[in-house]
């Protein structure tokens, strides 16, 4: 019974001790006129760590304890920051982004001065997307735009991506948004290589996918790819290598401390269960031979080797002012925490833009 006591103890400290490692930092973001700011995303820099602040621009998230933590703060429109939090309660003013007021976006029937806008739009540019190491679009896009939510429906690498846009308004039907990749609808944008992408604009409101009718009822992702340009052949590579691993494993029983707990167990309820323990287990004079037995480290087995994940991209353009060509070949590849779980991927774009006279243009695009 001391022994069962004592091993409770242990398993109380080690739980406590893991959940004293965050810490919940609150907080509030305005702008310089004092106004709360809504769907802000506040990332705890270095980690995959974000939330969202509400309509109050209030805001809640754990972090680390150790040191001072340092939060980025992003919201389309405004200048982005990065502020180290000395204690647990923060209150942030973000600047308006002017220059970002004379982007140029699409809209469904053309393009547009963001400044000129009278609908709700949240884009993200490639320029952007090349920066960010990530294996598919709808990736590029988690917690970076307002008002749009990115799920995975499981774990494993190249998972099918769920995306919201302000929230679902369905409950028993589809509350997938209307894709279109270069003027054609799509059902997924999976299949479409982040380096390939010039712009994604996301309309959030009626007014402004009007133009779809019902089909853009629950928002519209349009996705610009990148298209040939006219000038001497220019040969580009965008690529990334990253290593992820097991951030924590879970102390475990010892071969001998096992059976030792076991035993202590089978005690506690009836002999019949003492009889079983020593028919599998020994009996309780012979436990001090486990500790002699090497036992098999799960984790280590399933988890232990780094998992990989690499892009590899080449692209080529160039041409004449009448005959553009531009081809890009992409490669991805991700191992996957979890042995078998892996996946590799091949993309392949290529645009061909032939002006046969003034009145007559062939566009090509695979």
């Amino acid at each position: 019974m001391k022994k069962s006591i004592a091993l409770l103890q242990i398993l109380l400290v080690c739980f406590v001790s893991v959940f004293a490692q965050t810490r919940e930092i609150k907080g509030k973001i305005v702008d310089k006129n004092g106004n709360p700011l809504a769907n802000v995303n506040i990332q705890e820099k270095g980690t995959n760590n974000i939330v969202q602040s509400i309509l109050t621009g209030e805001f809640a998230i754990k972090v680390s304890s150790k040191g001072r933590p340092e939060l980025i703060i992003s919201l389309t429109g405004y200048i982005s920051t990065t502020v180290v939090v000395p204690g647990s309660t923060i209150e942030i003013n973000l600047e308006e982004n002017v220059s970002q007021l004379d982007d140029v976006v699409v809209i469904g029937y053309g393009t547009m001065k963001r400044k000129d806008l009278t609908g709700t739009i949240s884009s993200i540019t490639g320029s952007q997307l090349s920066k960010i190491p990530v294996s598919s679009a709808a990736e590029a896009i988690t917690g970076r735009l307002p008002g749009v939510q990115v799920l995975t429906t499981d774990g494993a690498p190249g998972a099918e991506i769920v995306i919201r846009v302000r929230g679902g308004g369905s409950v028993t039907q589809d509350n997938s948004p209307l894709y279109i990749v270069d003027g054609f609808p799509l059902n997924s944008i999976n299949d479409i290589a982040p380096t390939d992408i010039a712009s994604i604009d996301i309309l959030k409101d009626a007014a402004t996918a009007a133009i779809y009718g019902a089909r853009g009822a629950n928002g519209v992702v349009i996705i610009t790819t990148k298209s040939a340009k006219a000038g001497k052949t220019v040969i580009s590579y965008n690529g990334f290598v990253q290593a992820r691993t097991l951030p924590k494993k879970l102390e475990v029983l010892s071969p001998y401390e096992f059976v030792l707990a076991q035993y202590e167990y089978a005690r506690l309820r009836s002999q019949s269960d003492v009889d079983n323990f020593t028919k599998y287990f020994g009996v309780y004079d012979d436990l001090e031979l486990y500790k002699y037995q090497k036992g098999t480290d799960w984790q280590e087995e399933l988890f232990g080797d780094a998992a990989y994940s690499k892009q590899h991209n080449l692209s080529i353009t160039g041409g004449t002012p009448k005959t553009k060509i531009s081809l890009s070949v992409t490669n991805n590849s991700d191992d996957g925490l979890l042995k078998g779980s892996g996946y590799m991927r091949n993309y392949l774009n290529f645009k061909l833009n032939h002006e046969v006279s003034k009145s007559l243009k062939l566009d090509f695009q695979n």
